[in-house]
């Protein structure tokens, strides 16, 4: 299953922005931000989502063929 993998961009009225990760496992959603987060400056909070402790699917599957 391939999941859409997306990016929430917030941006306050102080000038803090927040980004939210959707739809990358693991910690691939890492690198798929950190351009940005880069861009942007230092980061001052970072929260992990249900998503950052699951296991890629391409990583499962790699796993899987090995053990047959």
């Amino acid at each position: 299953m391939v999941l859409k993998r997306e990016m929430e961009i917030e941006i306050g009225r102080d000038g803090k922005v927040n980004i939210k990760v959707n739809g990358v496992q693991g910690t691939e959603c890492l690198e798929f931000s950190r351009f940005l987060e880069e861009a942007l400056g230092e980061t001052l909070e970072q929260e992990h989502t249900s998503e950052y402790y699951q296991v890629p699917a391409s990583t499962e599957a790699a796993v899987q063929q090995t053990r047959q």
